[in-house]
């Protein structure tokens, strides 16, 4: 049957909307799970993410005061999936979706690629390509993946030098 509601910690959702995947076509994506909460879920709330202690919290307020942060843009055809164009990639401003996903680097459009002439680096001719999983025509798949290099990742006032800069599947 329908749920009626859905709770993660102290947030309830009433009414809430399910969309179902053959769990077969999702494992080699995400791994052994029961379902994947969409940020979708908190527009009222305030996510914090401390991945140092393996920790969500959720304040219906920010506990921090209201100019700490960078801002984030909502694109209308993207839903509530959160962009901030308070990223540079070696000093160029760029548009990025946060994404709390598994590959732990920054994932380079092709378009960006071509248009900021990142250097792309030799393919590993030994032992096996490096792959991202992807869902196409419901059915997931390993696409490869090429990298670049940069020298540094700045947002807002957090950087990091030669981070990993993978290149998205066409």
């Amino acid at each position: 049957g329908k749920p009626h509601s859905l709770a993660v910690g102290g947030a309830i959702r009433n009414g809430v909307t399910f969309e179902v995947f053959p769990d077969a076509s999702l494992q080699p994506l995400i791994g052994p799970c029961d379902g994947v909460l969409s940020t979708a879920f908190f527009p009222d709330l305030v996510l914090q993410i401390d991945y140092p202690k393996s920790m969500v919290r959720f304040f219906t307020r920010s506990p921090l005061p209201s100019n700490d942060g960078i801002p984030m843009a909502f694109v209308p055809s993207a839903g509530k999936l959160p962009f901030s164009d308070a990223v540079q990639v070696d000093g160029r401003p760029v548009r990025a979706l946060f994404d709390t996903g598994g590959s732990g680097g920054f994932m380079a459009m092709p378009a960006f690629v071509e248009r900021a002439k990142l250097e792309l680096l030799p393919e590993n001719q030994k032992g096996p390509r490096v792959g991202v999983g992807m869902l196409s025509e419901g059915k997931s798949v390993q696409a490869p993946v090429r990298f670049a290099a940069v020298q540094k990742i700045r947002i807002g006032t957090i950087e990091r030098s030669a981070p990993r800069v993978m290149i998205a599947p066409e």
